[in-house]
């Protein structure tokens, strides 16, 4: 999050926005609850990231919960308090996971064990081979050109996201719990909220059916 001045007494009474039903939005909804406020608190503006700039530049809002390319205009006349890591590291962590139809999961168990060998090749990479990720480098560059900014803006982002390994997706504490499966409580209190945002009717009690690890089998093999 991105705001003027120098979290909770910077927070409280401020206009803050972010993207409608974003994880930026989920989190800054997380993070104004984690530290005592309410929205009663604290005004909160859901709208798109190019409004939320220009909303800044004027001075209309105090501060945002934004991703690249918006980061960084943003932080041209303000600072960084708080990270979606440190929202993470509150309880209301965000991230990116790879979905696939029952049937289909369940007819190509081998092709599902490895695309996630695919995509774990390149989260090792990123973990032993930082250079082949900095501004200069063509993954940079690949992702401005996939999903908008300059590679030196997608570098920065990269330094914020923890990629992990397949034995600890493979944990109690994301995919492999069961009913005490991190990933499965956290798609329960992101029901919550979309259903909080009216996207959503109906929250179930569980999502650990929704939830295996059986692509991760043998993690280190």
């Amino acid at each position: 999050m991105t705001v003027r001045g120098s979290p909770r007494s910077t927070t409280w009474g401020k206009k803050l926005a972010a993207a409608p039903v974003s994880t930026d939005h989920y989190q800054l909804l997380a993070l104004i609850k984690s530290l005592g406020l309410s929205e009663k608190d604290v005004q909160v503006f859901a709208i798109p990231q190019p409004e939320i700039v220009a909303s800044y530049n004027r001075g209309d809002i105090d501060g945002g919960f934004v991703w690249d390319p918006a980061l960084t205009e943003l932080k041209k006349k303000g600072k960084v308090l708080v990270t979606s890591k440190d929202v993470a590291d509150k309880g209301a962590p965000t991230f990116s996971a790879w979905v696939a139809a029952s049937k289909f999961a369940d007819e190509n168990p081998a092709f599902l064990k490895g695309f996630a060998g695919v995509i774990n090749t390149y989260y090792a990479s990123f973990a032993k081979d930082k250079k082949a990720w900095d501004a200069d480098s063509e993954n940079a560059k690949l992702l401005a050109k996939t999903l908008g900014g300059t590679p030196e803006q997608q570098a920065a982002a990269l330094k914020n996201l923890t990629l992990l390994t397949p034995d600890i997706q493979a944990s109690d504490a994301w995919l492999g719990g069961g009913e005490k499966a991190g990933a499965a409580k956290i798609l329960k209190d992101t029901a919550t909220f979309l259903k909080e945002q009216g996207k959503v009717s109906e929250v179930l009690p569980s999502y650990a059916a929704f939830v295996t690890a059986d692509a991760l089998a043998n993690p280190s093999n």
